[in-house]
């Protein structure tokens, strides 16, 4: 079975309120992390936080390229631990990709 491209959404828990300092360096932290994964072919935040049952998170999308979703998900957490982060959710998106949307990884 080949890979394909899955959409996966993070909800990344944050100690505070977050600066748009602080928005940005953990933009950078995740993206060092997916340069060293050639799975993961896209990690982006969307601001703002917000507040959710007594804490704030920062919603993540990623592409991962994977076989099945559980695999994609998985690589997703690593990714995510990798740059220090701890979700309280993550999810594959309902929204289907193609390989021409995103290219596989090299």
């Amino acid at each position: 079975m080949g890979s394909k491209p899955f959409e996966i959404v993070a909800e990344c828990e944050l100690p505070g309120l977050p600066a748009g300092a602080d928005i940005t360096r953990i933009s950078e932290k995740i993206e060092q992390a997916r340069r060293a994964r050639p799975d993961v072919a896209r990690a982006v935040v969307n601001p703002p936080a917000v507040y959710k049952e007594k804490r704030y998170v920062l919603q993540t999308r990623l592409v991962v390229w994977a076989e099945d979703a559980s695999r994609a998900l998985q690589a997703a957490q690593e990714l995510l631990a990798d740059a220090g982060l701890v979700c309280r959710t993550i999810l594959p998106s309902a929204r289907a990709l193609t390989a021409a949307e995103v290219p596989p990884p090299a």
